[in-house]
């Protein structure tokens, strides 16, 4: 889905990525956001919430700005979508499958 999305829209699939850095236990979601590398120095500094404000603050706003935006070109497609997956939704809960 990501994919697909990405084709039209290049800036979800680089936010998707962007959050997916944060969300998952790597680099930047772990060791990045509580360390400073001093490479002149050969030397990382680790400290609670070091790099947490700023980066943070960047890829949220970013993700937000590009939600609304996909959200906003794409209002008339997902409200003309809207009766049918009601009506879909309600199917699967008078056949007792759930939604």
């Amino acid at each position: 889905m990501i994919e697909k999305i990405g084709r039209e829209h290049s800036f979800f699939k680089e936010q998707y990525e962007a959050l997916c850095e944060i969300a998952h236990p790597n680099w930047i979601g772990v060791s990045g956001l509580f360390s400073k590398i001093d490479g002149k120095n050969i030397w990382v500094d680790f400290a609670k919430y070091r790099r947490c404000s700023d980066d943070i603050k960047d890829y949220g706003l970013c993700s937000l700005n590009s939600a609304l935006y996909f959200v906003a070109t794409h209002h008339r497609e997902i409200s003309d979508l809207m009766p049918e997956f009601v009506a879909l939704c309600e199917q699967c809960l008078s056949d007792g499958e759930g939604v």
